[in-house]
């Protein structure tokens, strides 16, 4: 299992836009969706990760929040050698380290009818352009 991090910060800037043009939330956003001060927060995994906004209620609504997933690599067993800036530590947790991949359902084989619809009619003839023709 891989050991993973979940951090939040709030900026006075909507750091997400000026980094990679996206849309930002505001504390204030968060806040209005959550039930009972909880949020559903997507993690890079593709699961959703309930926590507690609890740590900012005491910040500018009107500011940004900010999200960051840090994984740890192969040889540390905890997180202690990590800066956290001014973000708050939310949640750890595990995840699967190699994800099973998906299964790969085959398509049935067909009889070839669908191909036929694509058969030139008797007498036409393909016409191949060379390159210098296009």
């Amino acid at each position: 299992m891989k050991k993973v991090r979940m951090v939040g910060e709030v900026y006075p800037t909507n750091v997400a836009q000026e980094r990679w043009g996206g849309e930002g939330e505001t504390l204030g956003d968060c806040l209005a969706s959550a039930v009972d001060g909880m949020i559903s927060v997507g993690d890079p995994y593709g699961e959703a990760q309930l926590v507690s906004l609890a740590p900012f209620a005491g910040d500018d609504p009107s500011h940004f929040l900010m999200f960051r997933f840090i994984t740890l690599k192969d040889g540390y067993e905890n997180f202690d050698h990590i800066d956290n800036g001014n973000g708050v530590v939310l949640k750890d947790y595990e995840v699967p380290s190699d994800p099973e991949p998906p299964e790969i359902i085959q398509p049935p084989i067909g009889d070839g009818s669908l191909l036929k619809q694509y058969q030139l009619p008797p007498g036409a003839k393909m016409l191949e352009l060379k390159p210098d023709q296009r």
